[in-house]
Parts: structure tokens; C-alpha cells; sequence
């Protein structure tokens, strides 16, 4: 008999559908019913009679997704799991693993590379561990009990080793050195070449479109997370080009995750001005709002003929507004179409005329690596990349023997980050 003294029927629809229960009256005790009982998202059917429970008919029903859930540890590719799952069970759980983490060629064949990713994946060491829902859904997949116990409890305890983060690296050189026992080496392996690839393809490509690698660096300002892939991508990616030299990024959840050395900035779009009867209307608007940042865009209807005049009257109209003020003028003003060069030049030379030196020029639309203006004339370039790079050949992760450790940690310059 159910221990709350009635039958219950539990009616089952899909996975987005909830499930109800109804009990039945207290004169259905003898009667054949079907009771249905919830544990921890789990749901077992028990067919009993005359008060007696037979369990042999129990069915477990599927996990219940949950879009919502985010738990780092778990980015993992499954093999890692089965193959954990497996050597735990057949006496290597306290096996010291040995891991390298190194690439064989440059992306785009160039001639170096950087080395990112490290403070994401040390933080993510940090706060490694398996929380209720990963444990059931691992159940669910095979994975032993006395595997999913120790998960349970499991906290990273391994060695990091690694070469500060922004650090120039080339193929064959390990850029991460992982020590831990035999779950902490292999569970991250998915996350770690994650983290580290993405980041260092960034920062690395970054770094040639800023032109750091060159005796004339450009200020080159990242918009590229609209068309990233997904959300922790345009994060990352934004936190990447800028430790690649970008001066800031239009990513504002950037700039909160990591702070003002990832700073959020932009200007104005198109639509902005044609709210507005008329452009300057625009100009003012915004230069009203904004007195100390006044960023605009010339190019919404012609740049020579409207946009440039209107700049001009607006930056003296804020002269004649704050006359002892000489922080509230107009700081840019940004081409966003046409021969970015030839305008550049035209309204440098208009600007330089007009007394107005001061105002920098910025220049955006599909400007990359190989399509980056090094005119004099511009001092900002915006770069809203289709995609950053692609990397030649993946990340690898070796596998050494522990008699090796000794004689790597005397050769290498790497700096031993230990999460312990």
C-alpha cells in the first residue's frame, strides 16, 4: 500500500509536458493500480496489489532536459566519460596522467602565435565539480554507481603549468602542462582545448589586424560580437582581442565580466539618425545627451555634402554651449561606406581647414587583416569580422609518463599555476 494510505495514478505526457497526479479513494486499496512515484527527476512505476509492493516492472523514464542548465564541467565529449567510467572501475583511479597540451602549425601559416585562454581555464580548475543533475543524467547514460559517488564529491586537486597568458608561442611548444589523477586529467580535456584554442586564435589574430607585430600599431576598435558564434563566443572573443591590442569592444557584458580594461564603446548607428527631421537635429540630440563622449556618423546621407557640414556646426555649436569647457567637443566622427581611403582623406583635409584637427576619424565595413587602411589620416578603424581566423591544425594533447615530469619541470620556462 502507498505509505500515504491511497492508490495514486501518475499520468505521463512528453518530456515538455508536466506530470500530474491524482489519488484515488480510500475504498480502491484492493483494486489493481499503477503507482508512480518522483525521485529527484526520476520516475519509477511499481504495479502492487493487496497491499504488497512487486517491483518488478520499474521504468525509468528519460532525463527531462533542461535548456537553462550550465555547468562548465560538463562540457565534455563523451568518450571522456566512458573511458573514465571504465578505467575507475578497473583499478586506475589514483593513476597519475601527464598531459601536454601543444599545436603542430600556425594558423593561416603565419609565423608565430599567442598564447591565451589561461584565466579562463584556471578559474574554470577552480570551480571544478558535479552538482545532483549531472550525476542523474550520467546514470542515465551507463556510468557505474561508485563512479557517479565519486563524481559526487569530486573536486579538481591536479597542477597546472602553463605560459602566461599573451606570451608569443610556436608550433610544438607546450602551451599547457596538466598533472592530475586519472578523472581530472581526462574530464577536462574537451574544455581545456576549448578554451585555450579559441582564445589564442583570437588574440593571436588580433594582434595582426592591430598591427602589434609591426613598428606601427593601429587603434582598432572589435565589433565582431554580432556575428560570433553564440554567446560565449562574442564575450570570449571580445576579451581575446583586446589582450590581442583592440582598444575596446562594443560588447557591454565584456566589459562587466572582466572589467574597464575591456572597455564597451561605439558611436551611433544609420537609424539613430533618420529618427530625426533633419541630421544635424540628429547630431544635437546626441551631443546633448552625450556633452563629453560626442561620437557621430557622417555617411547616413552624404558624407561631403551633409554629414561634414553638419559635424562642423555642431562642434561649434558646442564651443559656444561650453566655451571654458575644451573636454565637450566632438571627439570622432566614423565612415561607415564608400572608398573609406579617398573619404578619409577629403574630410581630414575639410577638418584640418575648418580648424578642427582635433576630431579623430574612425572607419568601419569589412575591414580585416589583409583590408586594414594605414593612412594617416585615420586614426580608428572598426572591425566587425565575418570570422577571425581559422587554425590549420588542432590543439593536441599528449600523453607523458610520469619519469618524464622531473626533467620537463628543469627544461621548461613555464609558470605552475595550481589550483590546490
Amino acid at each position: 500500500m502507498h505509505p500515504g494510505g491511497k492508490d495514486a495514478i501518475m499520468v505521463q505526457t512528453s518530456c515538455q509536458d508536466r506530470v500530474q497526479a491524482h489519488a484515488l479513494p480510500e475504498q480502491r486499496q484492493g483494486e489493481k493500480g499503477l503507482f508512480f512515484q518522483q525521485r529527484q527527476g526520476f520516475f519509477a512505476a511499481a504495479k502492487y496489489k493487496e497491499r504488497k509492493l512487486f517491483m518488478d516492472e520499474i521504468k525509468v523514464v528519460p532525463y527531462i532536459p533542461d535548456e537553462d542548465y550550465d555547468n562548465p564541467a560538463m562540457v565534455v565529449d563523451f568518450y571522456e566519460f566512458t573511458m573514465a567510467n571504465c578505467l575507475f572501475l578497473h583499478g586506475f583511479k589514483n593513476t597519475t596522467l601527464v598531459f601536454d597540451m601543444f599545436f603542430r602549425k600556425n594558423p593561416d601559416n603565419m609565423g608565430y602565435s599567442i598564447s591565451a585562454g589561461q584565466r579562463k581555464l584556471t578559474r574554470f580548475l577552480l570551480n571544478y565539480h558535479f552538482n545532483e543533475q549531472d550525476i542523474r543524467w550520467l546514470r542515465t547514460k551507463g556510468m557505474s554507481e561508485e563512479f557517479c559517488e565519486y563524481l559526487r564529491t569530486y573536486k579538481w586537486k591536479g597542477d597546472m603549468y602553463a605560459l602566461p597568458e599573451g606570451t608569443v608561442c610556436y608550433p610544438h611548444v607546450q602551451m599547457v602542462r596538466i598533472e592530475c589523477d586519472l578523472v581530472g586529467a581526462i574530464l577536462i580535456e574537451t574544455y581545456l582545448l576549448q578554451t585555450m584554442n579559441f582564445h589564442s586564435l583570437i588574440t593571436t589574430k588580433a594582434t595582426r589586424v592591430t598591427g602589434l607585430n609591426t613598428h606601427t600599431p593601429r587603434s582598432v576598435m572589435e565589433f565582431g560580437t554580432r556575428r560570433a558564434q553564440g554567446e560565449s563566443a562574442g564575450n570570449d572573443g571580445a576579451y581575446a582581442a583586446v589582450l590581442g591590442g583592440c582598444i575596446g569592444t562594443a560588447n557591454c557584458l565584456a566589459e562587466m565580466k572582466y572589467g574597464s580594461e575591456v572597455k564597451a564603446v561605439g558611436t551611433v548607428a544609420h537609424s539613430f539618425i533618420e529618427f530625426f527631421p533633419t541630421e544635424f537635429d540628429a547630431f544635437k540630440a546626441f551631443a546633448d545627451t552625450y556633452p563629453d563622449s560626442v561620437s557621430l556618423l557622417l555617411d547616413t546621407y552624404n558624407i561631403m555634402e551633409s554629414g561634414l557640414p553638419n559635424l562642423i556646426k555642431l562642434d561649434d555649436y558646442l564651443i559656444e554651449k561650453y566655451p571654458n569647457d575644451p573636454n565637450r567637443r566632438v571627439k570622432s566622427a566614423r565612415i561607415d561606406s564608400g572608398d573609406l581611403a579617398r573619404g578619409s582623406k577629403r574630410l581630414r583635409k575639410a577638418l584640418d581647414a575648418a580648424g578642427k584637427p582635433y576630431i579623430k576619424l574612425v572607419a568601419s565595413n569589412g575591414l580585416d587583416e589583409r583590408r586594414s587602411p594605414t593612412w594617416s589620416s585615420m586614426s580608428t578603424l572598426i572591425l566587425i569580422p565575418t570570422a577571425w581566423a581559422k587554425i590549420s591544425s588542432p590543439p593536441l594533447l599528449t600523453l607523458c609518463s610520469a619519469a618524464c615530469i622531473n626533467w620537463w619541470r628543469s627544461s621548461c620556462r613555464m609558470a605552475p599555476i595550481s589550483p590546490r
